[in-house]
């Protein structure tokens, strides 16, 4: 058992090795392992993937290039995953990760990017959303994230990328123009449970 490769052997341990613990199991909402070739490797590749995958699936006159967004890459330099915080079985059942994490099939990865021609539906946008491209970056029990490349005509937003949750029993969460916000909106929302 993972457990005991830290030395718990009395309730006084937990507290002496609470990191460790929170490393091991993620308690934080993160997990992240040593940059090394392999992770840097797997990173590249998810990332290739993805981009690959967007512009295979942009709107057909959509014209401009797709690639992740820099944000999202530099996030992805610093965790494996971002899950939420808490004990794994309380995350499983009630939390949306923002970020699964690196899938190492490549078939898996390419099922993330959004294909329905109403990509805004897809996502759980109403009509005044265009969405060129974009893929789930996350789930859990209750919804999904999305990072989408959108534009609105009558609110006079331009093509960028935003991110959104979609929760499954709820009214229509707004677009958030950069991951900090979303964050934000997620841990608010995500309290109220």
């Amino acid at each position: 058992m993972a457990i005991s490769l830290i030395n718990i052997r009395t309730p006084r341990d937990v507290i002496i090795q609470f990191d460790s613990l929170g490393d091991l199991y993620g308690l934080d909402g993160t997990f992240s392992s040593t940059e090394s070739n392999d992770k840097a490797a797997e990173r590249q590749r998810y990332l290739a993937t993805i981009n690959d995958a967007l512009r295979g699936q942009a709107l057909e006159d959509f014209e401009g290039e797709l690639s992740v967004p820099q944000e999202f890459q530099m996030l992805i330099e610093q965790v494996d995953c971002l899950i939420g915080p808490g004990l794994p079985y309380y995350r499983k059942s009630q939390q949306i990760a923002f970020f699964n994490g690196f899938d190492e099939k490549e078939d898996r990865v390419r099922e993330t990017v959004l294909r329905d021609e109403d990509k805004a539906a897809a996502a759980g946008l109403d009509c005044d959303w265009e969405v060129a491209a974009g893929w789930q970056t996350g789930d859990g029990p209750d919804g999904r994230n999305f990072a989408l490349f959108c534009r609105s005509e009558e609110q006079e937003k331009p093509w960028r990328w935003r991110y959104t949750v979609h929760w499954i029993e709820s009214p229509l969460e707004p677009l958030h123009d950069n991951i900090a916000s979303l964050l934000e909106c997620m841990r608010i929302l995500m309290s109220r449970i």
